[in-house]
């Protein structure tokens, strides 16, 4: 018997102890969430602002030319990078998305 009435008053404790330690000493977690929902909110318009920027730098013709510039200097050096990489792994490179990938255990 007073081992029921020990096992109760434990129990009670314990819930007592876990509810102080999760709501009870952490009078901050209302103000972290306040935070989070405001700079949440802040972000996603910032992102717009982001993303109609980039679409704007992307449609800009100084961009266009560089674009072209940069995929101009992929094609001429197309050859030269084959040639390596047959020097590194002794056998033809394979056609894969990992342009500029030299070392085939890394890419």
């Amino acid at each position: 018997m007073w081992y029921v009435v020990a096992m109760v008053i434990l129990m009670g404790y314990a819930v007592l102890a876990l509810w102080d330690e999760a709501v009870g000493q952490r009078p901050w977690k209302a103000y972290q969430r306040t935070w989070q929902d405001r700079y949440t909110a802040f972000l996603k318009v910032e992102r717009k602002k982001a993303d109609q920027n980039a679409k704007g730098l992307e449609n800009s013709s100084e961009y266009k030319q560089l674009q072209a510039a940069a995929d101009q200097a992929d094609a001429q050096s197309k050859a030269r990078k084959d040639d390596i990489q047959k020097q590194i792994t002794g056998a033809e490179p394979e056609n894969s998305g990992s342009a500029g990938c030299l070392h085939r255990q890394t890419c």
